[in-house]
């Protein structure tokens, strides 16, 4: 308004505004609009002017570019000639501001944009694209981290609420800690987080992963790390399957089932190795996480292997040489099921709720669930939120507990009946995310 005014009573000022959109609906999103802020004429610069069409194939290619990036020293030949023999696929659709930004070791300017894309895609589309992405939870009803640390029952620690017919868990691999949850389960996938922890204990309500009192190493002396968290794993799965879960009217429920993160670091092996030895393997299994993307094929339409396991966006699968069953899973369609179903009203059908205890002693845990923002993207017919990494210096691993439980859930038979499909279903037709966008703001 200063500005403006500075030519003087009666006389017109030319001003241009060089400016980045820092969050949608900022001030700088709204003079940009011409809708709100008339007297300016905003124009939005963009790296790409328009995305590519099909982004599940560029997720093909990424995983040949970043195979490329873990050589010593990193040497592109091979994913830019991958690039370069499906370039018409890969580009079809997309359209660069500027053909000769690229480096040296990249083919196009397309090719470079993508490469930002995949280092880091919140940051792409706000520094690169002028088109940040909404990161709000509010935005889709998601609860605050102070809602879900004061949506407790009345019901203790460690006790099933009277609705609840399963009882699931999930250990979260960490290295020199194992995260750890409990989750009572009802149809519609409501119920409670009864217990949480960490194997070993810290023994204090607040601490980060890189602030522990206690690791496995110390637990276990003499070990390697894969071998402190065999031990670890081991002790833990005993401690969790052994204990009798019982519920308000004095009755007593076991686990269900059960599952294991086997992404961490090398552990793989170790982990299922740990499933495959407990006395309790009929009831556990190790799990893989994948972040299917909107324009990949979802997990429900990936063709059904022999003696597989399938159910609403999982698989359950032989392990060729290992003796035991691995669970594949969906995050981000698991994740969104997860933060809907603690949105939910006390007493509605389908409420996840925690056990009695105050706002300061669930803090951290609803701050785990809070850890990682998202982006809702469009492609393959559907809408779907993506989960992002949580910002350096958070921990999400009880969020990654409480998934996990859900999917367990899933898998020992509780049902969504009555409920919102966990994904908007639509045509199976590939749409434009710049498109999408586009719309949105009507152009």
């Amino acid at each position: 308004g200063a500005v403006l005014g500075m030519a003087g009573p009666g006389k017109s000022i030319s001003a241009m505004m060089p400016c980045t959109v820092i969050q949608p609906g900022d001030m700088v999103d709204r003079i940009l609009d011409p809708e709100t802020s008339k007297e300016w004429r905003g124009e939005r610069t963009k790296l790409l002017r328009t995305m590519p069409k099909n982004l599940g194939e560029w997720e093909k290619y990424r995983d040949v570019y970043e195979q490329d990036m873990l050589r010593q020293p990193p040497n592109f030949d091979i994913s830019n000639a991958y690039y370069l023999e499906h370039r018409e696929v890969l580009d079809e659709g997309a359209e660069a501001a500027w053909e000769e930004r690229k480096k040296d070791t990249e083919t196009s300017a397309i090719q470079h944009a993508m490469h930002l894309y995949f280092r880091d895609e919140l940051a792409f589309w706000a520094e690169y694209q002028n088109d940040p992405q909404a990161t709000d939870f509010s935005d889709e009803g998601f609860l605050t981290a102070d809602e879900i640390a004061s949506k407790v029952t009345g019901v203790t620690r460690g006790v099933v609420p009277p609705e609840c017919t399963h009882v699931t868990s999930f250990i979260d691999v960490q290295g020199e800690v194992l995260y750890w949850m409990v989750v009572a389960w009802s149809n519609g996938f409501g119920g409670q987080i009864i217990d949480y922890g960490t194997w070993p204990d810290q023994k204090r309500r607040q601490f980060t992963l890189r602030s522990l009192q206690r690791t496995l190493s110390d637990e276990y002396p003499g070990t390697d790390t894969n071998g402190a968290i065999y031990a670890g794993l081991l002790n833990c799965i005993d401690y969790l399957w052994s204990r009798e879960w019982t519920t308000v009217g004095g009755d007593v429920m076991r686990m269900s089932f059960g599952m294991v993160d086997a992404g961490w670091g090398d552990s793989k092996k170790t982990v299922y190795r740990a499933c495959r030895d407990t006395p309790h393997a009929a009831n556990i299994s190790p799990s893989h996480g994948r972040g299917i993307k909107a324009g990949n094929m979802p997990i429900d339409e990936w063709p059904k292997k022999p003696g597989e396991q399938a159910g609403h966006c999982w698989r359950r699968r032989v392990t060729k040489g290992e003796g035991v069953r691995h669970v594949l899973y969906d995050t981000n369609i698991w994740k969104t099921l997860v933060n809907r179903k603690l949105a939910v009203m006390q007493g509605g059908f389908g409420d996840l709720s925690l056990y009695k205890a105050s706002i300061a002693h669930h803090r951290q845990l609803a701050e785990h669930i809070k850890a990682e923002p998202f982006v809702r993207t469009s492609g393959y017919g559907r809408e779907l939120i993506e989960f992002k990494p949580p910002t350096a210096g958070r921990d999400n691993h009880w969020f990654d507990c409480l998934v996990g439980s859900a999917v367990a859930a899933s898998i020992a038979g509780v049902s969504a009946t009555g409920h919102e499909p966990l994904a908007k279903p639509g045509k199976k037709k590939r749409i434009s995310l710049s498109k999408i966008q586009k719309e949105k703001r009507g152009n």
